[in-house]
């Protein structure tokens, strides 16, 4: 069955979730996942870390058709444009005071702290929406990353509801992360993270689930509670934060 918002129809085929109707973010932010590079001996040096908080996102939407995600540019654009689900969820994320890129680097900050790592969390404008900081180690020099072993940098393309296999909506979100030296520049870790149901995107990326507890029956239902919505997201934040923290100390 199909979701009805006035003047447009969500069809069950695209499985929409929540998006943004700016045709310039929805372009930006539909980036292939990011190749895994892991360096165990770099990581094994790593004390200090500078993590640098992550931006918003610019969707709070993910698409499904065919059990995977589905870059948002790929879909009629009259099932993204106008969308009035799309201006209402972004609005009640706005009135429940979610800042899931402050939030989510005080949970990644913690995650690490427990396990004995110094971290120093602090704000770097990147001119690259959606993207890596083009060069890391040029930043080595300021005050607050030249004591560190390492920047972690963080990046949320996506993050909202999803369904798929015709499951509820639950929480789903896109994380990269990238831990690169401080003195070289050179990357030690980077991963593509979805927190998602498990059975509903392809498994060659890490995917944790987000199975809980925050099932919605369809898209109406999302927006008919906004604030078990955004605390549904918001309950995902943690469980990100842990399996970034748990990769970095292998």
């Amino acid at each position: 069955m199909s979701d009805t918002v006035p003047g447009q129809s969500m069809q069950r085929s695209t499985g929409v979730l929540l998006a943004i109707a700016t045709a310039s973010l929805i372009a930006g932010c539909s980036t292939p996942p990011t190749p895994d590079v892991t360096n165990p001996a770099g990581l094994g040096q790593v004390k200090k870390i500078a993590l640098i908080t992550p931006a918003e996102p610019m969707l709070y939407d993910l698409y499904w058709r065919q059990d995977r995600m589905v870059p948002l540019e790929q879909l009629p654009k009259t099932n993204v444009t106008g969308n009035v689900t799309v201006v209402t969820f972004r609005n009640d994320v706005e009135k429940q005071k979610l800042s899931i890129g402050p939030e989510l680097a005080t949970d990644i900050a913690q995650e690490l702290r427990d396990d004995g790592y110094q971290v120093t969390v602090i704000s770097v404008p990147n001119p690259e929406t959606g993207q890596f900081l083009p060069d890391v180690a040029a930043l080595k020099n300021r005050p607050e990353i030249a004591g560190s072993d390492a920047v972690l940098d963080l990046v949320v393309p996506q993050a909202g509801y999803a369904h798929a296999n015709r499951q509820p909506y639950r929480p789903a979100m896109r994380l990269d992360a990238r831990l690169t030296e401080t003195a070289t520049g050179q990357i030690l870790l980077q991963r593509t993270y979805y927190c998602a149901d498990a059975s509903a995107i392809r498994t060659k990326d890490k995917v944790v689930s987000c199975n809980n507890g925050y099932d919605f029956k369809n898209g109406r239902a999302i927006l008919d509670d906004p604030a078990r919505a955004v605390d549904g997201v918001r309950a995902a934040l943690p469980v990100m934060a842990k399996v970034v923290a748990d990769d970095i100390k292998r």
